[in-house]
């Protein structure tokens, strides 16, 4: 649909303009091509080259009714717009005449990319394709490519006229006009072509530096669809597609990262995608949410924030790595935790999202544009006072920019309205939980007889009750967890969360920084107790006891966490970068993965290969396993041995991996599973022998901590029977009866 914009009025720099395909652009500021000024491409010749400067030039479509933009590549423009033009023609007057099919359409081997429309332009069979009868044979598809790349380059070389380098000629044009061209009418081929001009709200001022610097050329239009979408499989409901009316700008991440190589500064710590404009990662690109529903305090928002450049010395440096080589695409636009507001011209300020501006509706309405100032709009918790970039010290902006990458301020609730408990065995473990919160809780009063110690806070949906053991054993955890079910009644269940020794065997490839997550197998309930047991004839060790399995609510999240056939290949990096990003600098480099040369497997001990001597037959000593392609932990499920003593023998570790399918030793998940209905979850460290080692237990305790948030994600949030989360199981309910008759089932002697 058209987009029934108005055209540009006075003060505009497409006023007067329009275009003409089979002519030079007409009227509007000088234009004409002279020896100086003519562009490299011009004296080019040839389909491929062509396409190769287009390819380096952007587009951008915004969307009028939906108030959001997709920015765009130039071949993928070009695409865009001859798959419109070729719909349009099977359905006007001379559809009778058009013999095109589009299942004739040869798509890319790579769909779905920045790069896509590459493939399907130079494809010879598309550029084939039969459009129309002539009299001495067909119309090509080649030709109405190459039809609409010469408008595209017009317009192309038309917008970089007048926006000058680095977007300088349009310094003095107020940021609020988004000035373009119909998609549909060149879609149709209508002649000439008319400028249009849209209002752009305060919230999405911050990108049009960013287009004006890059020359980018605009299409408007009504109902453009998704054309970037998340794939992700824990991708709330909220930004599963792009949010409509918040005036956001989406980009694939392959093209900018060839802005920000064309930009780079060396020793530079911000990413520049043009001389004047950087791209500040105020938050994670590609941090999941996990949160339902409205936009809330709890919901993550991860909008990318374009500054100038003249801020790049005041900015903190960068936090968050781009992973430029990556296909994924980032949202830029206003960051509610991250509030720095544009005006029409100068640099921004930080405070309050004003509403829609009094002045920008009356000058509108004076030209002819009428404003809705009805969207929805994301509310913000920042001071309103604002203040200017140019009027504080360096240091009160880098305080302010710190505090944007941190978490949400403190809440207070009451101890009935914490659902989940989280127990680790090591301060280094609780670091890595505590850093995936989303929202941090103010501390509460000890109830009376509780020696616990608790950080408290949010996961997604998730009211969460943390705390670390005094000591390692059954005996303090269950210690412990008494504590904590006494302090908080509605507990659902509790997860335990840490390092443990992984069991390799044969059947399971357990490594060095994968997980390992207790799930009942066959005769098993997910956690066997190593050292209860009578001794038997032949030093046959016989267990006794049962410990209950995992509630059911966790297990069917489990369940449903691993058929999710859009889960990522490797779900838990997301979470373990943030946990390097929030744990203190000084600890940073010990939660990043140690390198798989650090991960060896040994057959025996030996005394020179435990002391890392040389040893004339290390070979020998290591098991042979060939290297994983990339460093991102795997996910184990089954059996997880859990007692008093440290396993310390690889024949020991051997024969219980053989003999019962144990996955993993740990020493405190039998002390709780009695008091709480629970879930034990180890990041392996090392491999329960005499070769342990401390290299890796902070990235074992960020791995197990980031599984620990993935599930809760899947988990069904609470029954709100209250405003805030509060009491989950109401007494007597099926749920609940089923756990007690887990928790109170005799032991067998």
């Amino acid at each position: 649909m058209n987009s029934a914009l108005p055209p540009p009025h006075e003060g505009c720099s497409l006023v007067g303009t329009y275009v003409s395909p089979g002519r030079c652009l007409v009227g509007g500021p000088a234009f004409s091509l002279g020896t100086k000024d003519t562009p490299v491409h011009v004296s080019r010749s040839g389909y491929i080259p062509r396409l190769q400067w287009i390819a380096t030039k952007y587009v951008l479509l915004w969307d009028e009714s939906e108030k959001r933009g997709w920015l765009v590549n130039g071949t993928s423009a070009l695409l865009h717009i001859v798959r419109a033009s070729l719909a349009y023609n099977n359905k006007d007057k001379f559809n009778f005449a058009f013999i095109f099919r589009e299942s004739s359409f040869q798509e890319s081997a790579k769909p779905f990319t920045a790069d896509s429309a590459i493939d399907m332009l130079i494809n010879p069979q598309n550029l084939a394709l039969k459009l129309y009868r002539e009299k001495d044979g067909f119309l090509l598809l080649e030709s109405r490519i190459e039809y609409f790349y010469n408008i595209m380059e017009k317009l192309i070389d038309h917008q970089a006229d007048i926006a000058g380098e680095r977007g300088v000629n349009m310094a003095d044009k107020p940021r609020r006009y988004l000035e373009g061209w119909e998609f549909n009418d060149l879609a149709m081929s209508r002649d000439p072509l008319y400028p249009r001009v849209a209002s752009i709200e305060p919230r999405g001022k911050s990108w049009v530096d960013f287009t004006r610097a890059i020359q980018a050329v605009t299409l408007f239009g009504r109902g453009f669809g998704d054309i970037i979408k998340s794939s992700g499989a824990n991708i709330c409901e909220y930004w599963a597609e792009m949010p409509k009316q918040k005036y956001y700008l989406a980009a694939c991440l392959s093209d900018m990262s060839q802005l920000v190589k064309d930009n780079h500064v060396h020793n530079e710590k911000q990413a520049r995608v043009s001389q004047e404009v950087i791209w500040h990662t105020s938050t994670s690109l590609f941090g999941t949410c996990r949160c339902k529903g409205i936009l809330g305090q709890d919901h993550s928002d991860p909008v990318q924030s374009l500054l100038p450049s003249a801020m790049s010395k005041l900015l903190l440096p960068r936090k968050i790595d781009i992973p430029l080589e990556s296909p994924g695409a980032i949202i830029f636009g206003h960051n509610s935790s991250f509030s720095w507001i544009y005006e029409d011209s100068g640099h921004p300020s930080e405070g309050k999202l004003p509403p829609p501006n009094v002045s920008d509706v009356d000058s509108l309405k004076d030209s002819g544009i009428e404003v809705d100032i009805d969207s929805p709009r994301i509310g913000v918790t920042q001071s309103s006072a604002p203040r200017s970039f140019g009027s504080p010290a360096p240091r009160q902006i880098e305080t302010s920019l710190l505090q944007a990458t941190s978490l949400p301020s403190s809440e207070t609730h009451s101890q009935e309205e914490y659902t989940v408990g989280i127990l680790c065995a090591l301060p280094k473990e609780l670091l890595a939980v505590r850093a995936l919160f989303d929202k941090k809780h103010d501390n509460l009063e000890s109830v009376s007889g509780d020696s616990n110690h608790y950080a408290l806070g949010q996961m997604g949906k998730h009211m969460i009750v943390a705390s670390c053991l005094p000591e390692y054993g059954t005996t303090s955890a269950a210690d412990s967890a008494s504590n904590m079910r006494r302090s908080f009644p509605n507990i659902r269940f509790c997860l335990l969360v840490g390092i443990g020794g992984g069991a390799p065997s044969e059947d399971n490839d357990v490594r060095l920084g994968d997980v390992v997550v207790s799930l009942p197998t066959a005769g098993y309930p997910g956690v066997v107790q190593y050292d209860r047991g009578k001794e038997k004839d032949n030093n046959v060790f016989e267990l006794t006891g049962s410990l209950p399995p995992p509630p059911r609510s966790l297990m069917t999240a489990i369940s449903s966490l691993r058929s999710d056939p859009d889960l990522p290949s490797y779900p838990l990096q997301p979470y373990v970068d943030e946990i390097i990003t929030r744990v203190p600098e000084s600890m940073r480099s010990r939660y990043k993965h140690p390198g798989q040369e650090h991960d060896q497997l040994f057959k025996a001990a030996c005394p020179n290969c435990q002391t890392r001597e040389e040893c004339a037959n290390h070979d020998d000593h290591v098991t042979k396993r060939s290297q994983r392609p990339t460093d991102n932990p795997e996910i184990h499920y089954g059996l997880i041995a859990s007692g008093n003593h440290v396993i310390k023998n690889s024949q020991t570790r051997n024969k219980w991996a053989q003999d019962h399918g144990v996955l993993c030793f740990e020493m405190e998940a039998a002390g709780i599973m009695s008091i709480f209905p629970s879930l034990v979850i180890r990041g392996i460290c090392d491999y329960a022998d005499a070769f342990k080692n401390k290299l890796w237990q902070e990235y074992a305790a960020a791995t197990a901590a980031a599984y620990a948030k993935l599930l809760l994600g899947v988990v069904a949030s609470p029954d709100k029977s209250h405003d805030v989360l509060g009491p989950v199981r109401r007494r007597g309910s099926v749920s609940e009866r089923h756990d007690e008759l887990h928790h109170k089932r005799r032991r067998l002697d």
